[in-house]
């Protein structure tokens, strides 16, 4: 019986010489570092046309959807300069003549109501132009001949537009934003040329 003890705490022991013996592993190589694989970097969605970083152009469409319904927005044409300030000037003697390094930016825009189940208010009063950030209320002059101007607010029901001029004195020879607003904030923007 001792030796058949034996015999096994040996066997044990070997088994145990074997198993250690067998799990180790000495290398003199350098431990391989596997450098990880460069991520790219995701391309950059572009902003959705009509937003400040992506401003619809002069006649592009500029889609706004509010709570009241689904707006077309359309810059139709524009005058600035001096022969937009002439053309004001020489309307009537009381419009308004824009200070040393201003002049008047005249766009014409159509307004649709395209979807919705209500009535709505749009007009003039809706827009704003931005330059260089700074925001400038449309003005109220009296109109060249043959230049209707866009109604202050007028009812819409849906298929309904409106459309119109809107004049607004801006710091001269810079790149204009329209802004479309809805609940006084700016949701839309179409870019005028400077010149």
């Amino acid at each position: 019986m001792v030796l058949k003890k034996s015999i096994i705490i040996l066997v044990i022991l070997l088994l145990a010489v074997l198993i250690v013996g067998c799990s180790s592993e000495v290398s003199t190589k350098p431990a391989q570092t596997s450098k990880p694989t460069p991520t790219p970097k995701p391309t950059p969605t572009p902003a959705p046309k009509g937003s400040l970083d992506n401003p619809a152009d002069l006649s592009e469409t500029l889609v706004v959807k509010t709570m009241s319904g689904t707006l077309e927005i359309t810059a139709l044409d524009y005058l600035r300069g001096a022969h937009a300030t002439q053309k004001v000037l020489q309307a009537n003697m009381f419009n308004e003549k824009p200070a040393e390094g201003y002049e008047y930016l005249l766009v014409k825009v159509r307004v649709k109501y395209a979807k919705g189940e209500n009535s709505i208010k749009e007009g003039a009063a809706s827009f704003k132009v931005f330059v260089e950030g700074e925001g400038f209320d449309p003005k109220i002059i009296v109109w060249p001949t043959g230049m209707k101007d866009m109604d202050l607010i007028k009812d819409l029901l849906p298929g309904g537009q409106t459309e119109g001029w809107m004049a607004f004195i801006v710091p001269q020879g810079k790149e204009a934003l329209l802004s479309y607003n809805y609940l006084l904030k700016p949701v839309g923007f179409i870019k005028i040329p400077a010149h």
